[in-house]
Order: C-alpha cells, then structure tokens, then sequence
C-alpha cells in the first residue's frame, strides 16, 4: 500500500501541472487580433502600426519622434484582451530610422508594478524581435527599459504630497496639458532657517529615459524613510525633485523630445528663460529654477538624471560654492564610492566642458556661478526597479554625507 501511494503522490505533481497548462490553453477566448493591441494609452507609441502575420505573429511598425524624421518612437503598448494562453511573438521595424530602438531591453507587466525585463533577439538592429512567454492572464503591458508612465508620476506624486516633509509644486502644465510637477522635501520643523540649508535640485529632462527616473524614485523614498540619516538631512537639506520636465514625451513613446520636437536636454538658455523663444516645458522649468535662485534658498548643485548603455556614472561640474562652501568636489566622489557597496556607479569624474551651451546637465552653472551641475548617466542595463532605485539611494546618501550641517553663509 505505501509503494502504491508513493507512486501515486509521484505523478500527482506532474499530472497538476499538465492540467493547469491545458485549462489556461482552453481557458483563452480568441487568439490574438491587432484590435487588441492598444498602442495610445498610458504606455503609448505615437504612431506605431500592426499587422497580423499568422497566429501569434505580429510585425510592428514604428513611427518617429516630431521633427525628427530619423529618431524612432519606443515601442510600448497595452494588449488590452485575449493575451491569455497566447505566446506572442512582435517583429519590429523602424524603416528610415538611424537611431536603435533596441538599444535596451523592454519589460512586460499583467498590473504595471510588476515587471518583467525582456529582451531584443537581434540586439542594435533595426528590425529586431522580442518573444513573450504564453500569457497567463488576457491584459498585458509593454513598456520601455524598466516602464514608467505619467499615472506612475500621479500615483506617487499624490502619495508623497500627503506627507507633511513634502511640498508639491506645480510647475505648469505640458503642450498637451499635463502637470508639470516639483516635489521638495525638507522638515518644516527644523531648528536651521532654511537659508542655512543645503539645497539640492534633482531632475529628469529626457522622457524616454525610464531607469533614471526610478533613480529618483530612489533617492525620494529613502530620503522620506525614517533612517536615522534621512532624517537628519530633512533638518539641514531642502532638496528639490522634477520626475520628468517632459511629460507628453513620456506619453508618447518619444525618447528625448517635447511634442515641438525639441531635445529636452538641449532645451537651456544660459542668457536666462525666455517664454517666446524657448520650448514650453523647457522654460517653465527653467523660470522655477531661475525663482529659486533668486529665493532666500538657493540651489547648490543641479543633478540632471539620464540613462545609456553604461554603468552609472558621475560627473560633476564645479561651482564657485563647490570648496568654498561645501568641500571640494572629491569629497563627493568619495562619499559616492563609500556608500556603493554593490558597485552599481563607476568613478565619478570631474566635467570639463563649456557652460555656455545648452544642455541642461551644466549650462545652469553658467548661467549661476555659484552653483555646481552632476549629471548623471547609464544604468541602462538595471533590469530591476529595486536596482535603479538603489542607485539613487547611493547617491542621495552621497549628498547627505557631502553637504555637512549646517551650511555656513558666506560673509
């Protein structure tokens, strides 16, 4: 008796699992049809186009950002119904494109927090393929690097505002109307006048770049948390944060531009904000920076965040405030390496290029002497959202250990 219910508890297993794959096979209403592809909702690809190729088989077409013929749009959609039991297969094309589409990895998620990174067959080509393990339920979303969408930004920023170390700003509003918003942290019931605080500005001026923005994401929960060092910093520290200056672009799929076609990150005006000449976006962020400078609190350093191939990296274009003030610049590479015990940022360096152009990563400083630019760049290949957000703690613990309390004022 004991063998046979051993032999029987043996197939037992086996025999479950055959008839849960055959039940999520029966279980699938239709096959897919590109009716169920939605390539306009809260992870859209402006433009994109689909055509069925045979069961499971799509070929997807992609358009290209505004005014920038050559630039593809990234792919993301929503598969709205009939995902379950399907194994999907997409063949992507960028006819006429010169820039990859492929470049990172996508991911994929059935409720949009979690997500699973997936990857390109062919990588930098441009006619690449991603294939999709059999659904097991009929809703899917796809979504660039590690997605993030403006509901995201809604849904975190609403959360956030309600805590009373938070204050929300709304900078303005996109071309196509949507917010615009500044977040800054700091203790309302510090023993430091706020002009004897650190002040820090961190934002995110290409929207295509996701990674960099769960970056930020990081560096705000922690700085939120109740470590005894984040707490210390909401006393000493005022610290400002732009999740995306570009929030149409997000929407749509374009990787670094606004619905004018302007490069976000080539958006700046060292001669000062101009309402006339300069991109929308562009400008409001910048005249919110211009008010802060002119405020009781100015910014010390401008952190722009970014996302490429490599590992996250550092550079750091130095104020006049930088040493004077608050140490010299290698003070903060090593308060970077000190607190990067998984490696996740390479040697931060020293930038040398010129403040007059306009790249919102150091031509602030240009416009401000005082003030020092970071920009930040890679961790295009973080697969995780814990993993870029870690980096971003790393880097916010960086700025707690480099700006010391209180700021001294200048005489």
């Amino acid at each position: 008796m004991k063998n046979i219910l051993t032999f029987q508890q043996g197939y037992a297993r086996p025999l479950c699992l055959c008839l849960f794959f055959l039940l999520v096979g029966s279980l699938s209403a239709a096959e897919l049809e590109t009716t169920d592809f939605v390539f306009n909702g809260e992870f859209g690809c402006e433009g994109a186009t689909i055509k069925k190729v045979k069961k499971n088989y799509f070929r997807v077409t992609l358009s290209s950002a505004p005014e920038h013929p050559t630039w593809p749009n990234m792919l993301q959609f929503q598969i709205a119904q009939h995902a379950l039991g399907n194994k999907l297969v997409l063949e992507v094309s960028a006819p006429g494109i010169n820039y990859a589409f492929d470049e990172y990895f996508q991911s994929w998620s059935y409720d949009k927090t979690n997500w699973t990174p997936i990857f390109w067959r062919n990588n930098k080509a441009f006619l690449d393929v991603l294939t999709f393990p059999v659904f097991t339920q009929d809703t899917v979303y796809c979504g660039h690097q590690m997605a993030f969408s403006n509901e995201d930004i809604e849904t975190m920023v609403s959360s956030w505002s309600a805590n009373p170390y938070v204050k929300l700003t709304e900078i303005g509003s996109s071309y196509q109307g949507r917010n615009i918003y500044r977040l800054e942290i700091t203790d309302p019931e510090s023993p430091y006048p706020r002009r004897e605080r650190w002040v820090n500005e961190i934002m995110n001026p290409h929207p295509g770049e996701n990674n960099a923005r769960w970056r930020i994401v990081g560096m705000i929960e922690w700085l939120l948390s109740d470590d005894p060092k984040a707490r210390d910093y909401r006393k000493r520290g005022i610290t400002h944060f732009v999740l995306t200056m570009c929030p149409d672009g997000v929407a749509n799929g374009y990787y670094r531009v606004n619905t004018k076609g302007v490069d976000m990150n080539r958006s700046y005006f060292v001669t000062g904000s101009d309402p006339v000449k300069q991109t929308k976006e562009a400008y409001l962020c910048q005249k919110d920076l211009e008010l802060l400078m002119a405020s009781e609190e100015p910014v010390s350093c401008l952190w722009t965040m970014h996302t490429d191939v490599n590992q996250v990296s550092v550079l750091i274009t130095t104020g006049t405030e930088m040493g004077a003030v608050s140490g010299p610049w290698t003070e903060l590479k090593e308060a970077i390496i000190k607190n990067d015990s998984n490696h996740l940022i390479s040697d931060p360096q020293l930038e040398t290029a010129s403040r007059t152009g306009t790249f919102w990563d150091n031509s602030p400083a240009g416009q401000f002497p005082s003030m020092s630019t970071v920009l930040v760049e890679g961790g295009g290949g973080l697969t995780t959202i814990s993993l870029n957000k870690e980096s971003g703690v790393v880097l916010m613990k960086a700025i707690v250990d480099y700006y010391k309390s209180p700021k001294p004022l200048l005489k």
